[in-house]
């Protein structure tokens, strides 16, 4: 996509979750969120590099989901990255920031809450509930 603007977006949990963090935390978090953008925008394969996925979300509608997670030192971002071709924008939604020790809780979370029952684990089972 070329020229294509960059949206951000956030949901509350993200906001309370940033609001919480001391400020060196915070300002390390922006700066992750920033510099994913960039690479989001101008090299995607950079950004490919950078993306992991925590465990694999496959979809039962045989659809590729754009969650991901980036390590900030002891925290975990996790965050959405998707292209908007209606509106010939990229857009990044930000969802939680969490600790390694509830990464694996918050990352299910965020996936239920995202694709709710559709979503199978990488073995092709359903997620529990």
């Amino acid at each position: 996509m070329t020229d294509a603007g960059l949206l951000y977006r956030s949901t509350r949990d993200f906001e309370e979750d940033l609001r919480g963090l001391p400020p060196l935390d915070r300002s390390r978090v922006v700066a992750t969120i920033n510099e994913l953008g960039t690479l989001y925008a101008t090299d995607r394969r950079g950004f490919y590099r950078r993306a992991r996925r925590l465990r694999p979300v496959v979809l039962s509608d045989a659809l590729d989901s754009s969650l991901y997670m980036a390590r900030i030192g002891s925290l975990r971002l996790i965050y959405a990255a998707e292209e908007d071709p209606a509106f010939n924008q990229l857009v990044i939604t930000l969802f939680r920031i969490a600790s390694r020790s509830t990464i694996y809780d918050d990352w299910e979370s965020t996936v239920k809450q995202l694709y709710g029952d559709r979503t199978k684990s990488g073995k092709g089972q359903t997620w529990p509930g």
